[in-house]
This record gives structure tokens, sequence and C-alpha cells, in this order.
């Protein structure tokens, strides 16, 4: 090989080596990473426009690193993008080179997700799967009901919203919330459920503690102590999109984008936790079984935790993320 074709041969195994070269006066540097600063992300696209050019690099390494160049003078604004995420700051990076600057550095405060990506982390199976850029959960008259664990923990304070709307059948769709950040469903664990019906003649709410009484091969047995339900004229008879903010052990439910609360009290909260669970819930009222769609989940806090979809894959049914359960009233 001859010396020219060996520095080609370098300078392409740099340029596509995590993207770390960089060319200019001064070097422009900084990290995206979780709450905790020493949790990087990886595969970020960092965006830079300068008065010249249009310049993308990707971080890289544990850290969460990336670095580019840019010459004495320049103005440049930068600013982080990768797919089901949202960052802070949300406004770009706008200043003029006259030094190297270390500092530029991106935060992970959202992650939505409007189910286009087949492969975004939710359960596929025969209870639960993407279809048509959307997201349905069907329950059979075997159960009383089924929850699909988002891909993702989140930590005490933060909010939760979807699009959610009815399929064939007669049943309610809502959310889980406040489970236990455990690999595995055990007896005597507890969570709570904000479910919607949205049928004409019912269009109420309620907000439920549920209990793993029993868990067998097919799901689990849980008891229900209601926490408060109602009729609310805010219900549409189809398409509703729902909100949970939960600030530890405060939570407000929020409907179709109303400013006022729908209802907020206090729930019990999992004692010595950090991350908590969350995912989105069906139940049948009657028939063999009905279904329920789902759009644009939208995760909003600050230090959450995204699992990959082979952790999710791998799963048996008590770790697994979609969970058929029998209902008993307390």
């Amino acid at each position: 090989m001859t010396y020219i074709s060996l520095v080609v041969l370098g300078l392409l195994v740099l340029l596509f080596s995590g993207c770390r070269v960089y060319s200019g006066d001064y070097k422009i540097s900084g990290r995206v990473t979780s709450a905790d600063p020493n949790e990087g992300i990886t595969g970020v696209t960092i965006n830079c426009e300068t008065n010249y050019m249009k310049k993308k690099v990707y971080t890289y390494g544990r850290d969460g690193r990336w670095e580019i160049g840019a010459n004495h003078g320049e103005r440049v604004t930068i600013w982080a993008q990768k797919d089901s995420y949202i960052f802070q700051p949300a406004s770009p990076y706008k200043f003029t080179v006259t030094e190297n600057k270390n500092d530029v550095n991106f935060q992970a405060i959202g992650w939505y997700d409007d189910f286009s990506n087949r492969v975004s982390g939710w359960s596929s199976d025969a209870f639960s799967n993407y279809e048509a850029g959307k997201y349905w959960i069907r329950v059979t008259s075997d159960y009383t009901s089924v929850k699909t664990i988002a891909p993702l923990s989140v930590p005490l304070s933060y909010s939760i919203k979807a699009e959610m709307s009815q399929g064939l059948g007669s049943g309610g769709y809502g959310f889980v919330f406040n489970l236990l950040d455990l690999e595995k469903l055990r007896v005597d664990d507890f969570y709570h459920i904000l479910r919607v019906t949205p049928e004409a003649t019912y269009k109420n709410y309620e907000i439920i503690k549920a209990k793993v009484e029993d868990i067998y091969p097919e799901g689990a047995v849980l008891s229900i102590e209601e926490i408060t339900s109602g009729f609310s004229p805010l219900i549409e008879s189809n398409i509703n999109t729902l909100e949970i903010k939960q600030v530890w052990k405060d939570v407000f439910i929020y409907i179709n984008n109303n400013l006022e609360p729908l209802w907020s009290g206090e729930i019990e909260v999992q004692q010595n936790a950090d991350f908590l669970k969350v995912g989105l819930y069906a139940c049948i009222n009657s028939g063999d079984s009905y279904t329920a769609w789902f759009d644009n989940f939208t995760l909003t806090a600050i230090g959450f935790r995204t699992r990959t979809v082979p952790e999710v894959r791998s799963l048996d049914f008590q770790e697994s993320m979609t969970h058929k359960d029998i209902e008993l009233t307390k």
C-alpha cells in the first residue's frame, strides 16, 4: 500500500470513528446526559450552523461526549437532536467563537413516541402491538384488563400524556402509574390506575389502587380499591387525551388539555423508590374482546432511564412488558 493510500485510509478511519474529528481555530465540545452527569447518551446528533456551513457530529462513548471545530469570529448555532428525545436547553446555543469552549452541554428531559417506529421498545404480542402508526391493547373475556409497561423508568416527579381512542368492543382505557421499578412482578406489589370509560352512556373516570394478590403463568389476580370516580362532561365519546402529573405523593389528572385538573389528591407512595414505572392500560366491560388505541405518548421528566429493545424482548411473563390481569373489587 502506498503512502498516499495509507494517509487516505487513516483519514477515513478518523472520520467514521465516532465523529471526533474537528477542524478550525478552536474546539467546541460538550456532553449529552440524563440528569445523572455520569450517564451519557450516545447517538445524539449535534447540529452546528456557522456563517459559512452546516455540520453534524454525533455523541460517542459512555459519557455522551461530542466535539467540533470552528474558526475565530464565526457565529455558531448548536442544538441536539435524537428521535423520541426532548433536550434542554430547548433553545439552541448561539455565540461568537473567540476561544475553546467545553461546556456546551445538553440534558434529556423528555421522551415521546408516535408509534411510527415498531421497535421503539413497547411490547409486541397477541395482546398489544404496533399498527398503522399507532399502538393497540386488546383485552379478551378471559381477563378484565391488560397493561403494557413503557420502555423507560421515571423519577418520582414526572408527567405522562397520550391520545387514546376506542376500537372494537366495549371497554375503557387509561394509564397505569406509580409502579415500583423492579424486574419482576411480586405478590403484594401495588400500583395505581387511571381509567376512562368514553362510551356515550358512561363518560366516567376512576382512580384505582391495584394490589397483586396472586400470580399465575397466564396472568395476575388483582384486588381493586377505588380512590375516586365520577362523571365528567369533558370526556369525549371516542378520542380523549389523558395526562397524569405525579409529584411524589401528589397526583394531578387532566383530560383533553384542560388547564384545570379533573382530579387532584394524594396517593400511597412507593417506599424507598428512586424510579417508577408507567404504562398504558385497557379494560373490557362486556363481550368477547375490546381494543383500545394509543398515539403520541409523551413523557416529561428529568432523569428518566430508557430500556433497550433486546432487554424488553428477552423478559419472561413476570418481567414482561404486557400483563394480563383479573381485577377483583375489594
